[in-house]
């Protein structure tokens, strides 16, 4: 592929290049208002010669989108390996219609062909096009503009040989064609990325499973346990309601009232207790001013004394009291962050041992209830909290199962990458 011509219906310096090489020279005209070469078109040629292979392009953002392109008509003539001449058209106000032309012999100057073998083609089915035009015969796998770009470097493109501006992004998007461009096999490294992002993804389900879920794999064995227990109470509770047999129900509610629930009150109340000595504290160090030093007093000392107070001395006394000032307004804004944080645990430790102290009178009136049928239908409650829980504890031994083949799955595809 060559590049013969680029040119537009207007405002636009038409180009032929030379079919062995050209070189893109910025001239200074006006020495007066121009000091340097920058921004006199070299980068612009570049963005239209894009712009007509078929680049990106938003009316929103970068070069083309400038207003002053508006009604502006694209033009490139190629030669192709096949010997013929296409030419391609491209519009800014319709960005997305393509049109090509095919021909034996070259435009004769820079005139627009009357007629289009292909006309207002759609954007993605013109890139296809264009792919076959141009059938380049190297690294053949790859689409023609993967190749292109990197022979339409702008000057950020120059700082890497091989990664363009453009490839700030994910390295699979550039690297395994670099590797088929020099020879290698570049579906090594696509496979390479590829086992690196299942890994990536693999580990970010196993995160979302431990940390949304709350399991660690670790307590597979203590899951089980908790798991045994239920059952074991789920069956006495059926049992019980079974026979209508409330025994044994009594039995363990005492034992949990005397040896759960207080133990769990008192436990919880002493840490209420060491939340409100805390937030005391907290609110004692508020109230604690840090000396400040006054300057003017201490000049009116020095001057009394007739002593000399220096400049620098003074500077020192000031530096000291906005320092003085800093530290406190840091160790306030500490302080308050901390008290509040000590209230939300104090208001909610003792939402917990209002909902003890709850549960307890609740149970104590239980035990001196003598109507059998409300302590059955209370049992039945009961076996439902039971079943409850057991769903809960089995879909916490799934998930920890998950993770576990999860973290197996990723020991098998870094076994792959090795």
């Amino acid at each position: 592929m060559k590049l013969v011509r680029v040119f537009s219906n207007k405002n636009f310096i038409n180009i032929k290049f030379d079919e062995r090489f050209n070189v893109v020279l910025a001239t200074i005209q006006d020495v007066i208002n121009k000091k340097d070469t920058h921004n006199l078109g070299k980068t612009s040629l570049v963005r239209v010669i894009d712009f007509l292979l078929l680049g990106e392009f938003s009316k929103k953002k970068g070069l083309l989108s400038n207003p002053i392109f508006s009604g502006q008509v694209f033009y490139l003539e190629i030669l192709l390996n096949s010997g013929k001449y296409l030419v391609i058209r491209r519009a800014i106000d319709s960005a997305t219609k393509i049109s090509f032309h095919i021909d034996d012999v070259p435009l004769n100057g820079f005139v627009a062909p009357t007629s289009w073998d292909d006309e207002d083609v759609a954007f993605d089915k013109a890139k296809d096009k264009l792919n076959e035009y141009l059938g380049f015969d190297v690294i053949t796998k790859w689409p023609y503009r993967k190749s292109v770009t990197y022979f339409l470097r702008t000057q950020q493109d120059y700082l890497d040989v091989f990664q363009l501006g453009k490839f700030k992004g994910s390295h699979s998007d550039w690297k395994p064609f670099v590797f088929d461009l020099l020879g290698f096999d570049g579906e090594l490294i696509a496979k390479k990325y590829d086992l690196e992002n299942q890994i990536t993804e693999k580990q970010k389900t196993y995160l979302a499973i431990i940390n949304e879920a709350n399991v660690n794999p670790e307590e597979r064995d203590k899951i089980l346990g908790m798991i045994d227990i239920k059952n074991q109470e789920k069956e006495t509770a059926l049992s019980s309601i079974d026979k209508f047999n409330f025994y044994s129900q009594d039995k363990n509610l005492t034992k949990e009232i005397i040896e759960d629930l207080d133990i769990r009150i008192q436990t919880i109340s002493t840490e209420r207790y060491r939340i409100s000595y805390q937030i005391k504290k907290t609110e004692d160090s508020l109230r604690q001013t840090i000396e400040e030093v006054n300057l003017e007093k201490l000049q009116e000392l020095f001057d009394d004394t007739k002593l000399f107070f220096p400049n620098e001395l003074k500077k020192q006394f000031k530096d000291l009291e906005l320092f003085n000032d800093a530290i406190s307004s840091e160790r306030k804004k500490f302080l308050k962050e901390n008290l509040e944080k000590l209230r939300v645990e104090y208001n909610a430790v003792d939402e917990q041992i209002r909902s003890l102290e709850s549960q307890k009178s609740e149970k104590l009136t239980f035990l001196t209830e003598s109507d059998s049928y409300t302590k059955f239908k209370s049992y039945q409650k009961q076996l439902s909290v039971v079943e409850s829980e057991l769903l809960t504890l089995n879909e916490k031994l799934r998930l920890i199962d998950r993770s576990v083949e999860i973290q197996d799955e990723i020991k098998k595809i870094k076994l792959q990458l090795k």
